[in-house]
């Protein structure tokens, strides 16, 4: 019989040990800078980041004596760690950005912050829960033993008479239980390892009881239960005999938008890039992919669960991976809406063109797309798509305005009014008004030395661009800054 290969101890460690360092990062940024932002953040994210690293380097799964050799073992399944540590990543980075902010407003930062309490403990809950839980079932002295490790690492040892009910809940979780009722063990039944343990259960005749919850479910379940879809020929059109082709340009569009999230931003922050050849990067990238939506949607299958359907309906279409390409739209909303809108080059006010541009591109999207897909797939593709389209819009845009703007316009800042941050108050940015080259004025958000800078006397220019779309683009740099 074999068993479930032991979890690797490098995933907590390594996390581990990153959260450490991060945290260690956050107290001497905090040392050195307390007088910028809301001092409170910093701690507050200090300590979540020591708190998450402590749990993954000192929660270990107990050893069993050497004499014990397991003859069923029960663990987590693999792809949990790789499903846990993009989430702690997540989750440890927005914590870093919401404690590195220069001059947070208190939406952002509460924003950034939830993210990170939201993705960083579920990351870690799930390392601790690959490396620790486990189930163990042995003969000792003619009696079979069972020993539980829990998400904490506690073990807890109790003999198989001790099992007097064993319970199938909703969410397919075996509980084994005593005779008060009190909850032994759980495992799951995707778990490695679970299908011995219940030919263990089958021999002594304590298959799992469903709850009624789960009686409730399943019985709902089958009365809602709707037919598998099944293909028919005259759904073929001539993608269908190039399906191969379609999911490699589909993948390689997928890894382009990705990369076009991350790749062009460190650039610019790096010096490589300036600001106009790095919003050209960002605005085009998601374009490959979307053109592929929008020319295969007969053959591309949007969903958001598995729903019944035959091998071959499965086999005559491409799964686009929703949920990663979901995640892929965070860094593009992020960087966009929170840094390059808001510092670098603003829309001056009122700013009304942005969203309505925003709205009617998606809204005319989705109605081509919903045009382009058949009707058996148009239902759950057009929400699913939908929702990428209007994340997206708001970016392309914003960058699109600005790669159509005319030149550069710059010209002698004229400051007509002047607010400075309360220190003590997140919500509160350094603003200043100025005027623009046609006489307007507009209210700019500033960071600290700009602000410090532009009161000071220090030579500050206005940095316009104009859409022919309506929309001006404002900035304020030195003369020897280029944008």
């Amino acid at each position: 019989m074999s068993l479930p290969v032991p979890a690797s101890p490098w995933p907590t460690r390594i996390c581990g040990t990153a959260g450490l360092v991060a945290a260690v990062l956050i107290l001497l940024a905090s040392w050195k800078t307390g007088n910028i932002g809301p001092f409170f953040w910093k701690p507050i994210a200090a300590v979540v980041c020591l708190l998450m690293a402590l749990m993954l380097l000192f929660c270990r799964p107990p050893r069993l004596p050497e004499s014990i050799h397991p003859t069923v073992m029960v663990r987590e399944c693999r792809w949990v760690v790789w499903f846990a540590i993009p989430m702690w990543l997540i989750g440890i980075i927005t914590v870093l950005a919401g404690a590195a902010a220069p001059q947070p407003d208190g939406n952002t930062v509460a924003l950034v912050l939830l993210v990170g309490v939201l993705f960083s403990p579920l990351g870690v809950w799930c390392l601790l829960d690959h490396h620790n839980r486990a189930l163990y079932l042995w003969e000792e002295n003619s009696a079979t033993r069972l020993a539980y490790s829990d998400l904490f690492g506690r073990l807890r040892c109790f003999d198989a008479g001790q099992i007097v009910s064993v319970r199938l809940t909703v969410n397919k979780s075996v509980h084994l239980l005593d005779a008060n009722g009190n909850k032994l063990a759980a495992v799951e039944t995707m778990m490695p390892g679970f299908n011995n343990l219940q030919n263990w259960l089958k021999e002594r005749g304590q298959m799992p009881v469903p709850t009624p919850a789960m009686k409730k479910a399943t019985a709902t379940r089958n009365r809602s239960a709707p037919e598998p879809l099944c293909w028919k020929e005259e759904y073929r059109t001539r993608w269908h005999n190039h399906l191969n082709k379609i999911r490699f340009g589909m993948w390689v569009t997928v890894v382009l938008l990705g990369l076009g999230g991350i790749l062009p931003a460190a650039l610019y922050l790096k010096g490589v890039l300036s600001f106009m050849p790095m919003i050209w990067l960002i605005t085009l990238a998601p374009l490959p992919f979307f053109v592929i939506c929008f020319r295969f949607s007969p053959v591309l299958l949007f969903e958001e669960r598995a729903k019944p359907a035959t091998d071959e309906w499965r086999a005559m279409h491409i799964k686009a991976p929703f949920v990663l390409l979901l995640w892929f739209t965070l860094p593009y909303i992020g960087q966009v809406y929170f840094l390059w809108s808001r510092w670098i080059m603003q829309v001056a006010e009122p700013g009304l063109a942005w969203g309505i541009q925003s709205v009617l591109l998606a809204a005319l999207l989705i109605a081509l797309f919903a045009r382009l897909t058949p009707r058996r797939l148009r239902q759950e593709s057009v929400m699913l798509v939908g929702l990428l389209l209007i994340f997206f819009s708001t970016t392309f845009v914003y960058g699109a305005n600005l790669m159509l703007s005319g030149p550069v316009v710059h010209s002698p800042l004229v400051i007509l009014g002047s607010h400075a941050a309360d220190p003590t108050g997140g919500e509160d940015l350094s603003t200043l008004t100025v005027q623009l080259a046609d006489g307007s004025e507009t209210t700019l958000n500033v960071l600290d030395n700009t602000y410090k800078a532009a009161l000071s006397g220090e030579e500050l220019v206005l940095c316009q661009r104009k859409s022919p779309l309506g929309i001006v683009f404002v900035g304020i740099h030195r003369p020897d800054t280029h944008r």
